[in-house]
């Protein structure tokens, strides 16, 4: 037994039209609101550290990663997700000790493009350097010069800081001021073993609260 197709009569055909013939001509008329519908996508946060774009006056923990495209070590498929473990832990360390946070990637490339690229794989940071090789300013501040250490990648440095504001007379002397070196790891696994073990740190002393921490903007964050 075969089913039979179901088709609609020339009246329900007709009662149909009419139907939505009236619903269009009382809408274009004003009589009948026409619906509107609104869509509002939420713009959900991405994950992993997020720079604060802000450099206030007081205490700051920085942290610093060197790696290079040219480096094995540094292309290790587990060691980005250890450094970001790493800015997210040290970013908590810094506001329960009263200081900002910040966060530098160096890359140890002649090609900038070639240095910026192999960042990105480690996520985002406040402040990056790439190219000139082993002469760029952040290996000469953070290997050669100020801060003097292995030449090696990968590696990371922690750095505790004062920022001065630039108005300040003391800002004489410098805008960073008594940097020191808290503690740097040299080698993907140490890294690793590092951020698997909660990054320790020697104590800090906890500061004053810098002002990026309140909700006014004043003068006493950096210009």
């Amino acid at each position: 037994m075969s089913a039979q197709r179901w088709r609609p009569s020339r009246l329900e055909v007709a009662i149909a039209v009419t139907f939505f013939g009236a619903a269009f001509l009382a809408a274009s008329t004003g009589s009948v609101p026409i619906p509107q519908v609104t869509l509002n996508w939420r713009a959900d946060a991405p994950a992993g550290y997020a720079p604060s774009f802000r450099a206030p006056a007081g205490g700051e923990l920085a942290f610093v990663f060197i790696g290079s495209s040219r480096c094995v070590p540094s292309s290790h498929e587990t060691l980005p997700p250890a450094v970001e473990r790493l800015k997210l832990l040290l970013r908590d360390r810094a506001a329960r000790s009263g200081r900002s946070f910040t966060t530098l990637g160096i890359a140890r490339d002649w090609s900038v493009d070639a240095g910026l690229a192999h960042l990105g794989k480690f996520g985002r940071f406040d402040e990056v350097v790439a190219g000139r090789n082993w002469l760029n300013v952040g290996l000469l501040r953070y290997v050669w010069e100020d801060v003097p250490g292995q030449a090696a990648t990968p590696q990371v440095l922690v750095l505790d800081r004062r920022l001065v504001d630039r108005g300040a007379p003391e800002a004489a002397d410098g805008v960073v001021q008594d940097e020191r070196l808290v503690t740097r790891l040299v080698g993907w696994e140490e890294i690793e073993r590092w951020a698997a073990r909660g990054a320790p740190l020697p104590h800090l002393p906890r500061v004053a609260s810098p002002a990026s921490f309140r909700e006014s903007e004043d003068a006493q964050v950096m210009r």
